[in-house]
């Protein structure tokens, strides 16, 4: 399942809120600067995904495929963010946001192939994403 850019910014920030408790939209809203309105549209879009998961009146949760997708995402970000970095001199920020754009536009197939190759050459350990 290909993400977009900002599914993915999205996926890889409520992961990462979850590791330190329940999550609220209002919660994800002000750690990314956007609006409550943004966040549970998006949080709709996840859901229907299979990627998250909200009984009524509670905090969101992360279904086993949404940890998994976050997790290989979150390693593909750091790779590419690190290649960039040591690569091409770019700066923290600029990698970053370079890493995230390409991941938005690339199939899975595109994905796991850059990843593996970036793995070999670079010597990048993985964490059991393809």
């Amino acid at each position: 399942m290909k993400l977009s850019r900002v599914q993915i910014a999205y996926l890889l920030t409520i992961y990462e809120m979850l590791e330190k408790g329940p999550v609220r939209l209002s919660d994800v809203a002000q750690v990314m600067g956007v609006s409550k309105p943004s966040v549970h549209g998006m949080e709709e879009q996840l859901i229907r995904l299979g990627l998250l998961e909200k009984k009524r009146y509670s905090s969101v949760q992360m279904t086993e495929s949404g940890r998994e997708k976050a997790r290989c995402y979150g390693e593909a970000v750091e790779i590419l963010t690190s290649y960039f970095q040591s690569t091409l001199q770019l700066s923290a920020e600029i990698a970053s946001q370079s890493a995230f754009a390409l991941l938005g536009e690339w199939t899975e197939e595109t994905r796991q192939a850059a990843m593996d190759q970036l793995r070999q050459e670079k010597g990048f350990i993985s964490s059991g994403c393809s």
